[in-house]
């Protein structure tokens, strides 16, 4: 019996809680087999994610919880290690033009014209995302992880269903287009594949 047929067979909700040393969404059709289970479990919440909750939740999943910090996005199996940026403990920012989380000591680092790196939301109002580096913001950073991923299921949940998965995925494939150099030639950002997989979803 498959995942979506026990889940079928419990009859009653059913929350997930997908696991993995770093990104459990970002694992080989790891996407494709969570989209398979919110079409075809009725009932299905997506516990400790990231963005790609809001993901689950454009293609049928009833409810996402997304992590504040990283260690409330990526749930880490008992006994196994997870796999962070141990040299950079710069809050983790998300990013909308690239739909991904990066941080603050990365996006610092960034001299592009490629990606709006200013949040325009109530929490930053225009503000540039590079002041996160100051741990004096360390508060502020914390609210623009609020505000970002709301705005985003805001954005995607108030589209008529059957157009939410489309719109979802389009805004991944915009993203696609943002990534490349990010200022210096050996500052290469590469799409994770999470976005990948989303973006052809």
């Amino acid at each position: 019996m498959d995942l979506a047929d026990a889940l079928t067979a419990l009859g009653r909700p059913a929350a997930l809680v997908p696991a993995h040393q770093a990104d459990p969404l970002g694992q080989s059709n790891a996407v494709h087999g969570l989209i398979a289970l919110t079409r075809n479990v009725n009932d299905r919440s997506i516990l400790r994610t990231d963005h790609g909750g809001i993901g689950a939740l454009a293609h049928g999943a009833r409810h996402a919880a997304i992590g504040l910090i990283g260690s409330y996005r990526h749930f880490v199996p008992p006994g196994v290690s997870g796999r962070g940026k141990t040299d950079d403990r710069s809050p983790r920012l998300f990013v909308r033009p690239l739909m991904d989380w990066f941080t603050a000591a990365t996006i610092a680092g960034w001299t592009t014209d490629r990606v709006n790196l200013r949040c325009h939301l109530e929490c930053c109002r225009g503000q540039g995302l590079d002041r996160f580096f100051d741990p004096r913001h360390d508060a502020e950073a914390v609210i623009h992880n609020r505000f970002t991923p709301k705005q985003l299921a805001d954005d995607i949940l108030d589209a008529p269903t059957h157009e939410r998965a489309y719109r979802f995925r389009q805004l991944c494939l915009e993203a696609l287009d943002h990534y490349g150099p990010m200022g210096k030639l050996s500052m290469i950002t590469e799409p994770k594949r999470q976005l990948n997989q989303w973006a052809l979803a």
